[in-house]
């Protein structure tokens, strides 16, 4: 989570649960959004945020396992109970004037697709915090936890925790009239929009974009999405 305060995600998703009205609404600093399947809980610090997807109380304990046929200190360990985790990077136009790497980056953006505003969100993580096979542990030469293996009527029920992280990614750059950027050049956005699952990623990237009325611009390296304004 680099920079920014450890918080109990789970326990502010748990509080959402029991008083937290459907829609959009703030629990202890926290942004939550809730409906009746699950709860996001967004965070952020001056130079990054997470959204982090939550199941059903009922339902924590599946996904705490779960993480045992995962890559030890990734998100999921962070916040054990969570459906996945979206990570964004914070930019705007003072960061950008202070840092020379910052302002070689923005001009390789503002060339790549031209119109791209210099305040923006980079999304650099989109991950489950589940698997219901295993194969990337037994790629890894790990040892496969049967009983750790997400059931997949829970996968089914929770399989649409990107398309909300991904609208609530959207809205949240709207609100604070920002950019949502991807860098094929970064490694997690190059295996979400270029890797073995990316047109499944794309697919829900369009999607998030029609639901909310954003627009989607694609360039050489980089892809934009502008929300509408608020």
């Amino acid at each position: 989570m680099g920079d920014m305060e450890r918080l109990n995600f789970a326990e502010v998703a748990r509080k959402a649960w029991e008083r937290a009205p459907e829609g959009r609404s703030e629990i202890e600093g926290h942004r939550i959004t809730r409906d009746s399947k699950m709860v996001l809980v967004t965070k952020g610090s001056r130079t990054e945020t997470n959204i982090v997807a939550f199941p059903r109380p009922e339902h924590f304990e599946a996904f705490e396992k779960a993480i045992e046929n995962l890559f030890v200190a990734g998100p999921s360990t962070a916040n054990p109970g969570a459906v996945g985790t979206i990570g964004l990077k914070k930019f705007n136009q003072v960061i950008v004037a202070r840092s020379p790497l910052y302002r070689e980056f923005w001009t390789a953006i503002g060339r790549d697709v031209p119109g791209a505003r210099p305040s923006f969100y980079q999304l650099v993580l989109a991950q489950a915090h589940f698997t219901t096979t295993g194969d990337q542990a037994r790629r890894e030469g790990r040892p496969v936890y049967q009983e750790a293996l997400l059931p997949k009527r829970l996968y089914r029920r929770y399989s649409g925790w990107l398309q909300r992280g991904l609208r609530e990614s959207i809205a949240l750059a709207g609100d604070e009239k920002k950019d949502l950027l991807l860098d094929k050049q970064e490694e997690n956005a190059a295996r979400l929009l270029t890797g073995k699952k990316a047109a499944a990623f794309r697919a829900e990237l369009e999607r998030a974009c029609r639901e909310t009325g954003a627009q989607m611009l694609e360039g050489k390296r980089f892809v934009v999405v502008r929300p509408v304004a608020p």
